[in-house]
């Protein structure tokens, strides 16, 4: 009996066991067992290699080289007018023109036309050399009358036209019109001259002679229709009592040509042959009393690598109540310029420039103007048959150039929007008048 129960007491413990050990394995049934991490690889340790040190180069020899001399950079000035980007020493920005330098003091025109004197010290060091280059360029330009004007200091005043050394010249009217040879007193003497036919007019028939004169602004090369807003028109050229005139008015209605406005009309009239270096030119020649120009220059043609302009002479019958403030005096001067031009083979415009101021306004009488392109590198000018100045050219002036009388509007002497002389002034004051133009060459001498 005792051994019964006890084998039944073994049989139930072995089917718990089996029982609990069925329930563990089906309870661990889809439980992922973590992979073991792998050991890194080590890496061989290389050997050591001990690598001798170089001996040290020998030291160079350093030749001491002479001294150079430092060269101040060039700061091109592409216009005596042109308004300039100018920095105060903290790098503040001003747009105004540059006017004159005068005892330390820079005087320059905002866009407002208001005028400044400004210490040059109190300019930033890249405005200075700005200003250098400028005064270099174009101080010897600015008139005794010009200094007046801008220099309130009645003594600087008195010792700026103190400093004035041109003659006085004798501006007599031109009573005999010399036919053998250019009107002017102070040429070679050894010099014979003979008239250049194609480039000279008494204007004495009833039209123009257009195997001469072209008087169509565009055409035959040129294309330049007026600087706005003055436009050139043929029908205002026409010969009449011996003098060839043109004459200025306000349009009948605005124009608008390539976009831009035209309000006023004048003419050019430009020669179809050209001049040569070592000719003379001259006219006599009347402005018209507006606020228009009258000129008389040459300027080459063409893609020449050398875009030259000789003005021979430019004024304003009238100075605007509108205009710059060097613009004073250009009613009675006789001015002139050398222009090299920017083209495609000359990237910055060089001008060189003199003027003199006359006794009488340039629309009360004729005046003889007239200048020797002498050689490459002189060209002298005249007025009246006496020598009054010369400009000499940075570069060779050897490029042959067309005769150019221009009637024309300056944005600097602009033409009042009400009451100007182009409108009110009579026919007569409206006119420029040229009596005669005449180009000589030398034939023998010198």
């Amino acid at each position: 009996m005792r051994r019964e129960s006890r084998n039944t007491i073994v049989v139930l413990l072995l089917v718990a066991v089996g029982i609990g050990s069925y329930i563990y394995f089906e309870n661990q049934k889809g439980v992922p067992t973590a992979a073991p991490e792998p050991t890194p690889p080590v890496a061989p340790v290389e050997p050591i290699v001990v690598v001798p040190k170089p001996p040290a180069p020998p030291a160079p020899v350093v030749v001491e080289a002479p001294p150079v001399e430092a060269v101040a950079p060039v700061i091109p000035v592409l216009d005596r007018y042109a308004p300039h980007i100018l920095l105060s020493p903290d790098g503040r920005e001003m747009q105004a023109q540059i006017l004159d330098v005068v005892s330390g003091k820079v005087y320059i025109r905002r866009h407002d036309k208001r005028i400044f004197d400004i210490k040059f010290s109190s300019f930033h060091h890249d405005s200075q050399a700005l200003i250098t280059a400028w005064e270099n360029a174009y101080a010897a330009s600015v008139t005794p009358e010009q200094k007046a004007f801008l220099v309130k200091d009645k003594k600087v005043q008195e010792e700026v036209v103190a400093m004035r050394t041109e003659p006085d010249v004798v501006e007599a009217s031109v009573i005999d019109d010399n036919l053998t040879g250019p009107y002017a007193k102070d040429l070679d003497s050894g010099l014979e001259w003979e008239l250049v036919k194609d480039l000279s007019d008494e204007f004495e028939s009833r039209r123009i002679d257009e195997d001469k004169w072209q008087i169509e602004p565009k055409g035959n090369g040129w294309v330049w229709l007026g600087r706005p807003p003055g436009l050139f028109l043929p029908e205002n050229v026409k010969l009449e009592d011996g003098k060839m005139k043109v004459t200025v008015s306000k349009l009948d209605k605005p124009q608008t040509i390539n976009g831009k406005e035209f309000l006023y009309q004048g003419a050019i009239v430009r020669s179809k042959e050209a001049g040569e270096m070592g000719w003379y030119y001259e006219c006599k020649m009347k402005a018209n009393a507006t606020e228009m120009s009258s000129t008389f220059w040459l300027m080459t043609k063409g893609q020449t690598e050398k875009k030259l302009e000789l003005d021979i002479q430019e004024c304003v019958g009238s100075v605007s109540p509108d205009a710059e403030a060097w613009a004073e005096g250009w009613d009675r001067t006789f001015h002139s310029n050398l222009i090299h031009r920017v083209n495609q083979f000359n990237p910055i415009s060089v001008q060189k420039q003199k003027a003199h101021k006359l006794k009488t306004p340039n629309h009360k009488k004729f005046y003889v103007y007239g200048a020797w392109w002498k050689s490459k590198r002189e060209v002298q000018f005249f007025l009246d048959g006496e020598h009054v100045y010369t400009i000499v050219p940075d570069v060779d002036w050897d490029v042959p150039a067309f005769i150019q009388m221009a009637i024309e509007t300056y944005d600097w002497n602009p033409v009042p929007e009400r009451n100007s002389r182009v409108e009110r002034a009579s026919l007569v004051d409206r006119q420029t008048q040229y009596e005669w133009v005449r180009v000589w060459k030398p034939t023998s001498g010198n």
